[in-house]
């Protein structure tokens, strides 16, 4: 079931939601503001937040605003489920025609749509497939910062993180190296071997 929200409030919102949960709990809430065409300033997608937190379940938004308008970034907020309307002539009689999108429109609609999806990505924060080969180039590791003698202990004195362009000790285990003694001679901006 979509339960539109339109011209509703929080309080009216959560009073229907109980109601209709004792018959049927598979419904997906939709943001909506009903104007045709809808301004700007009234989209509200700030709503989709307040749903996610205050209900468990998916979130949609129903779309009345001019041209592609806001649902890619309804999408971008979390909303699974988008409604917008289409028509073959934009100069018919009604109240939505005017606001609703040719078929073109609705092709390009549908595109950038499936382009957020692809923005979005994973939401575990990983590297990304094509990063993994910058990983050894682009990361800093540990290097010398001046002249290191045989015997003499790391520290935040003579060890700084730079990029290599290589393999190396990353600057996160530093606590790992500092106060190790150097087993050899290192000139200015070697990298830390332990």
């Amino acid at each position: 079931m979509l339960l539109s929200t339109g011209m509703s409030y929080h309080s009216e919102v959560m009073f229907a939601l109980n109601k209709i949960y004792s018959y049927n709990k598979d419904v997906i809430l939709m943001q909506c503001s009903a104007d045709y065409p809808l301004k700007d300033e009234d989209v509200n997608l700030s709503v989709l937040n307040s749903f996610n937190e205050s209900f468990d379940m998916l979130l949609g938004y129903s779309d009345h605003s001019f041209g592609i308008g806001a649902a890619p970034y309804a999408v971008a907020m979390g909303a699974k489920v988008i409604e917008k309307h289409f028509t073959i002539d934009k100069t018919m009689k009604g109240p939505d025609h005017s606001a609703s999108l040719s078929p073109e429109e609705l092709k390009q609609f549908v595109q950038q749509i499936r382009q957020v999806e692809v923005y979005l990505g994973n939401p575990i924060k990983m590297p990304a497939f094509s990063e993994i080969h910058n990983r050894e180039l682009l990361q800093k590791k540990l290097v010398a910062s001046r002249v290191i003698q045989k015997g003499e202990n790391f520290s935040d004195q003579n060890v700084i993180a730079k990029r290599t362009g290589g393999k190396g000790i990353s600057p996160l285990y530093y606590e790992n190296v500092f106060g190790r003694m150097a087993n050899k001679y290192y000139n200015v901006n070697d990298v830390i071997e332990i």
